[in-house]
């Protein structure tokens, strides 16, 4: 058991190292870094940012403070922030190629700017979102449905990520919203908890401020 663990660890950090190696050959490529004491620092900050996400779990699980959660948020944003700037490199390469092909010659670095750039823009407002829960309402049409049901509303929670990011005051402000909507019943369909936190009976309380006739 121990060994099927710790190759699945070494997998996921294997892969992880070698997707931040990918980020940095193209953004060397693409911005076209010659000094070698820049190729090497942009090296390292990227791989200690591919061990951050995994360290900090580890970190948390070894002893809970202002750092350690701190880091795991910090590491958590940047894992989605890499995402995003690995698809903006592959964007970046489909673009330079496609123009390439039809006899242009592009100008790489605008081309990869431009695109890191509106990565980092949307990881910003992924990031606003998920801080600033929205209701999204949507009409379903269902034959033969029960006339008990008509003119219902069903709540929806998903992906509240309640742990070291969002806590209580998160919690109670989305139950707020679902709440306001006078659901007749509450569905959390996933992600309810997040991070490394063994004790969530603190969100017990907010949680039972749910009101919905069938639960």
């Amino acid at each position: 058991m121990l060994l099927k663990v710790i190759l699945i660890l070494g997998f996921i950090l294997a892969v992880t190292i070698g997707a931040h190696v990918v980020l940095y050959k193209a953004s060397v490529n693409f911005f076209v870094v010659t000094s070698t004491r820049v190729k090497f620092a942009l090296l390292v900050c990227l791989l200690i940012l591919a061990l951050s996400f995994m360290s900090s779990f580890f970190l948390l699980r070894w002893h809970e403070n202002e750092f350690s959660v701190g880091y795991y948020v910090f590491s958590a944003t940047w894992t989605g922030v890499f995402i995003n700037l690995l698809l903006a490199a592959g964007v970046s390469r489909l673009l330079i190629g496609f123009l390439r092909i039809t006899g242009h010659n592009p100008n790489t670095r605008f081309i990869a700017a431009s695109c890191f750039i509106l990565a980092v823009l949307y990881s910003t407002f992924g990031v606003w979102n998920a801080l600033h829960p929205r209701v999204k309402t949507v009409h379903v049409q269902i034959k033969n449905l029960p006339d008990h049901w008509k003119n219902k509303t069903i709540v929806q929670l998903s992906d509240v990520h309640l742990g070291h990011i969002h806590g209580q005051r998160f919690l109670k402000n989305v139950i707020e919203k679902a709440n306001a909507a006078n659901p007749e019943i509450v569905f959390i369909t996933g992600d309810l908890f997040d991070g490394m936190i063994s004790n969530f009976m603190h969100f017990a309380k907010p949680l039972k401020l749910l009101k919905a006739p069938q639960g």
